[in-house]
């Protein structure tokens, strides 16, 4: 009796401690006509919700920027191995900023690829120029306000 008490408690801590019913993550990329990303959170039930629900803002452009990123990065057959980003960092918070600068360095250092940022955050700016220096790194750097 003392047991199933025990495992009845337990039970009831665990709905507390997760209220929601599992839930997942399903993206659909759309490369005809208009290339589109649609993500959804789906229940066990297959009931969708509003992914806004459950993910902030920050999280939600990560997943879109991460998506990209890697369909850019899949892509081989590209006239120019270059891939062009503007302000990814926009609504990142700051630990996902030094990810992101961290995924820079690790995109220079193991693909070949050019990538071509622009952003009007300078503190992301001097992040990068910290983390990818111009000595070690194949990289330049142009700041237009001095230009």
């Amino acid at each position: 009796m003392a047991q199933k008490v025990r495992e009845c408690e337990r039970e009831r801590k665990k709905e507390k401690l997760e209220p929601h019913e599992p839930l997942t993550c399903e993206f659909e990329f759309n490369e005809d006509d208009k290339p589109e990303l649609t993500f959804k959170v789906v229940g066990k039930d297959k009931k969708q919700y509003a992914p806004e629900w459950y993910f902030s803002t920050a999280q939600l452009n990560v997943v879109a920027f991460s998506v990209f990123l890697g369909k850019a990065l899949q892509t081989t057959d590209m006239p120019m191995q270059s891939i062009f980003i503007d302000d990814p960092v926009g609504h990142f918070d700051e630990m996902n900023i030094v990810c992101f600068v961290d995924l820079l360095r690790n995109i220079v250092e193991n693909t070949g690829r050019q990538l071509i940022i622009s952003t009007h955050e300078e503190n992301v700016f001097g992040l990068i120029q910290r983390k990818l220096p111009v000595e070690e790194y194949p990289v330049r750097y142009i700041d237009f306000r001095k230009a």
